[in-house]
């Protein structure tokens, strides 16, 4: 987020609203059994699409892991079903160290963490000028409180972070960083502008639309990699 902020605030907060990407990632668990007696889980959309083009009876979708067992058949062996996931890996996926994301497996990396709408003032005289057009004396300094009335977004940018890392729409991630921030102002004026100043960013700049799109190459490789884990099928 405080990479989003500061770049697109400097370049496109005036900019006619461009097209938003649509992507999306499952955000259920998908269990069965395989033909030799295996469990086998999928929360990654390729695992996912295997199983279910192979399925024998019901596959269950679970909102939280399940310890193993049940969810139908799937009319593949364990062998088999791995060798077909393994065709499915997101290109330039490294399945040894998948970039950290939400709610899955670390191995080789720091686990995921957001960054906020960004520490301390502007980062260069552009953002700078900007700040000054758009709100002038009102600017606190800090991106993460931007209004002078000392009203924190931090928890609003972050939790837009983990929305988008999640993969959880684009639009709905928007809209929801928007109604945070405006609870948080509680109808102060000046607070409302800014808030409506940093929605309009994330909902109409090209840098939030790449930002997202980025955040789906990465929960892509990171869901395959768990589900390749998960399966046992490295």
């Amino acid at each position: 987020m405080k990479a989003l902020i500061r770049a697109a605030i400097a370049v496109v907060v005036f900019l006619p609203c461009w097209a938003i990407a649509q992507n999306t990632l499952p955000t259920v668990q998908v269990t069965a059994t395989t033909s030799d007696g295996w469990y086998v889980s999928c929360r990654g959309q390729a695992c996912q699409g295997i199983m279910v083009a192979n399925s024998r009876g019901t596959i269950k979708y679970n909102q939280l892991p399940m310890e193993g067992g049940g969810g139908g058949m799937v009319n593949l062996t364990k062998f088999d079903f791995c060798q077909i996931v393994k065709t499915q890996q997101p290109a330039n996926c490294n399945t040894a160290a998948p970039p950290p994301s939400p709610l899955l497996p670390v191995t080789g990396r720091p686990a995921w963490q957001p960054n906020g709408c960004g520490v301390g003032g502007w980062s260069n005289t552009l953002a700078s000028a900007v700040a000054g057009r758009v709100a002038g004396a009102n600017y606190s300094g800090n991106l993460d409180a931007p209004s002078a009335s000392g009203v924190s977004f931090l928890n609003a940018c972050n939790q837009h972070d983990r929305c988008y890392a999640m993969q959880a729409g684009k639009a709905g991630c928007d809209a929801a960083f928007s109604a945070s921030m405006l609870t948080s102002c509680n109808g102060d004026a000046v607070c409302t502008g800014w808030a409506n100043l940093y929605a309009g960013v994330v909902q109409t700049s090209t840098t939030a639309t790449e930002a997202y799109n980025s955040n789906f190459a990465d929960r892509n490789c990171a869901q395959f990699a768990a589900d390749m884990r998960a399966n046992g099928c490295f």
